[in-house]
């Protein structure tokens, strides 16, 4: 299944950077604390970011880990109870 490029968690890391107003990938990758390879691989879907780099990318632009992660803000998630299996007596 194809995936459309701006729908994935990449697009939305380059959103959170340059929303941020980082010039390059270079600094923003400097002020996150990996290298600008590793910020290319994350940017491209080649890799997925671990926690604590979420972390600092989250601290660094307006978008939270969420947003980063799922594209939605908190609000826009399903509640559990909206999400939940139905047990098969209540059907």
């Amino acid at each position: 299944m194809q995936v459309d490029y701006e729908e994935t968690q990449g697009f939305r890391i380059v959103q959170a950077r340059t929303e941020a107003g980082y010039p390059t990938a270079a600094s923003f990758a400097r002020d996150v604390g990996c290298g600008e390879s590793q910020l290319w691989k994350y940017e491209n879907n080649r890799r997925k970011p671990g926690p604590e780099i979420l972390a600092r990318m989250s601290e660094l632009t307006p978008r939270s880990v969420y947003w980063i992660i799922t594209g939605r803000e908190r609000g826009d998630a399903p509640s559990y109870a909206e999400r939940a299996p139905t047990s098969p007596e209540a059907a």
